[in-house]
């Protein structure tokens, strides 16, 4: 009984923390915490990191410096190594832009991407799928995965036949952010992650939390993660949560969920 209350007090100050960093500082505590100890927590990494849009990770850079007194990019070189340390370097280093409405996608290019993307697969070599994937824009990567599975199959399966681990996972979460299939937007991507914070034996409560605080820093995003959940798993993301956690700690999580709704704050 100790033991679970005092879990309870961590998770609630962890939570608490993460809110008042606000949205760069949480990000920043985020990135820290998966580098340092033992092992590098490379899922967090990836939700922080990839799918970003090269101002962001520019922002998130230069603040990690300000607070750290160190370079993000460097740390990442010294925690990890290899194909993983390389991907997260170029994604770091991205200059992938925002979408426009002034700037339509350039189908030449996508139809190169598509082919570059089969030939690698074929060679199980991810390279060429961290240079696409990281740099390229949302509607682009969009019109790829479109064309892609015209052409050949799915390229999410193509990704889980030719990859594993930590790439398998990375690749995975860039593709799913904005596969037309769905909302392009990634609502159901974050829907899942959400329920997989919770599913099985015990609540991952250090996922739940940095999840939910990191979506709500927009209000319309996390309706629609929150619609999103309820049309996949038939029940309403605030009856899960509450199901997961117990008091405080649950107070302040749903607080934080029904924050999107009108009028409403987290206290």
């Amino acid at each position: 009984m100790f033991i679970h209350l005092t879990g309870l007090v961590f998770d609630y100050r962890i939570a608490l923390r993460e809110l008042t960093l606000g949205p760069l500082g949480c990000d920043v505590d985020l990135a820290r915490k998966a580098l340092v100890g033992l092992g590098t927590n490379e899922m967090l990494l990836t939700e922080l990191i990839l799918g970003r849009p090269g101002h962001e990770i520019r922002w998130l850079k230069t603040a990690y410096r300000l607070r750290y007194g160190k370079d993000l990019v460097d740390a990442v070189k010294s925690d990890l190594s290899g194909k993983t340390e390389r991907m997260f370097t170029m994604a770091l280093n991205t200059q992938k832009p925002v979408d426009s409405p002034y700037v339509g996608v350039d189908h030449t290019r996508v139809n190169a991407d598509v082919e570059t993307l089969h030939n690698a697969a074929k060679k199980r070599d991810e390279i060429p799928f961290f240079e696409i994937l990281i740099n390229r824009s949302d509607a682009h990567l969009a019109a790829v995965i479109s064309a892609y599975s015209t052409r050949y199959k799915s390229l999410s399966k193509i990704i889980k036949k030719t990859f594993s681990g930590t790439t398998e996972e990375a690749l995975l979460y860039i593709v799913h952010g904005v596969k037309p299939k769905r909302d392009q937007q990634g609502y159901w991507r974050d829907a899942k992650l959400l329920e997989k914070s919770m599913a099985g034996l015990g609540t991952k409560d250090t996922q739940l939390i940095y999840r939910l605080v990191r979506a709500h820093w927009n209000p319309q995003r996390l309706e629609a993660i929150k619609d999103a959940y309820k049309r996949r798993y038939g029940k309403p993301l605030e009856n899960r949560v509450k199901g997961e956690t117990s008091g405080p700690y649950r107070d302040l999580l749903i607080a934080v969920v029904k924050s999107s709704e009108a009028g409403a704050a987290p206290k």
